[in-house]
């Protein structure tokens, strides 16, 4: 059996979303850390609106998080930006509106809307050759579903969801360094971790191609940890944080 090389992957979380900004107004203002004005009420009674919240848009600081972030990931050294810099050969993002909006903003790259797959019925969508980068919307990718949150059987649901996406990821041989734009509670779940990434951070990491994929394990590290990751992923490495908090 060969022995697949290790590839290199770049986590980034999605910008601030307005569904982040009501859920931050509404637990600031009800903890007494803003103020109880009827502008921060009526923020927080967004939430009831549950349609709206499961696909957000970026939100008026979400916008500002990727035009800050953009300024430093496509303008690099020698005219390269941090996909050329990195040797990125395969960018993946979720089909929600905000993680859409922030890869096209942070790194240049957006897949092809759905006029331009409307012959696939994959997982996997229709792959947009831009600029000799492969760039995938993956409905793998989703965050974690309202039925995932309150249906019994709704982790295992999520962590078979992540399975199949680590073994479509072990397949693609042609790919040695990778970026995916995706969601706090997806990679917080798909590592272990106990806390969530940040808006707009990106995090490198090593994924073994050649470790199989198993049920998630009992082990939970803390953010940052090197040690300690499940089904192949390891070197957990901070590369870049939002300075607009």
């Amino acid at each position: 059996m060969t022995t697949k090389k290790k590839k290199n992957v770049f986590l980034i979380r999605h910008a601030e979303s307005d569904e982040n900004h009501r859920i931050a107004t509404f637990q600031s203002t009800f903890a007494g850390k803003a103020p109880c004005s009827w502008s921060n009420i009526k923020t927080s009674l967004g939430l009831l609106n549950v349609p709206a919240l499961l696909d957000s848009p970026l939100s008026p600081k979400g916008l500002r998080q990727v035009k800050h972030m953009g300024e430093i990931l496509l303008c690099g050294t020698e005219g390269q930006n941090f996909v050329s810099n990195q040797s990125i050969t395969l960018v993946i993002h979720s089909p929600l509106i905000r993680a859409k909006e922030t890869c096209l903003g942070m790194l240049g790259h957006i897949a092809p809307s759905p006029a331009e797959e409307k012959n696939c019925t994959d997982d996997i969508s229709s792959v947009r050759k831009d600029g000799g980068v492969a760039v995938i919307e993956s409905p793998l990718l989703l965050e974690k579903t309202v039925s995932e949150w309150v249906l019994p059987s709704g982790v295992q649901a999520l962590d078979d969801r992540i399975i199949s996406f680590e073994s479509w990821l072990s397949s693609q041989d042609e790919h040695d360094t990778i970026a995916i734009v995706g969601h706090s509670q997806y990679f917080k779940r798909m590592l272990e971790m106990k806390e969530k990434f940040d808006n707009c951070e990106v995090w490198k990491i090593e994924f073994d191609p050649n470790c199989s994929s198993k049920s998630v394990s009992d082990s939970i590290p803390d953010k940052g940890s090197s040690n300690v990751f499940p089904r192949g992923w390891s070197n957990l490495t901070n590369i870049h944080r939002c300075e607009i908090e």
